[in-house]
């Protein structure tokens, strides 16, 4: 009988730990299940986050790209006037340095019609002086003529 008893009281035994692991059990699976909606409810989040951020970030690459397009026109634009600027210097520069060559070749003519006029000045100086020497002259001999001659 003894055991009979034993084998009882092994069976109570594992009866008693099992009655008291049950609500630990319980316990412990009521849990898995909150921890399992958790997690369902936060991927369900992450995921609605993930598609909002995602939508964010096609929406940023589009305005990103509209504003590099737009920013490229100008640069364009801006392109397009440096060089009309650019032709439009070299015009400018083309016609002064044209300006500067018809500037010295007036200036050479200048030169040359300076040593021209100077030539006939001296020229007609010299004649002056011969045409007054003579005129002295002449003079000289008609006051001769009338002074000492009468």
């Amino acid at each position: 009988m003894a055991e009979k008893e034993r084998k009882i009281s092994k069976k109570t035994r594992a009866e008693i730990l099992l009655e008291d692991l049950a609500p630990k059990i319980d316990l412990i699976l009521e849990g898995r299940e909150v921890t399992d909606n958790k997690i369902d409810r936060l991927e369900k989040k992450v995921d609605a986050n993930k598609a909002e951020l995602e939508k964010m970030i096609v929406e940023s690459n589009k305005t990103l790209r509209d504003e590099v397009k737009r920013v490229e026109q100008k640069v364009d634009v801006m392109d397009k006037k440096i060089e009309n600027v650019k032709t439009e210097l070299s015009q400018r520069m083309d016609r002064l340095e044209e300006g500067q060559k018809k500037l010295e070749e007036g200036q050479k003519k200048l030169e040359e019609g300076q040593k021209t006029m100077d030539k006939k000045i001296d020229k007609l100086d010299e004649k002056m002086t011969k045409r007054q020497d003579e005129i002295e002259g002449k003079v000289d001999t008609v006051y001769q003529k009338v002074i000492i001659g009468h």
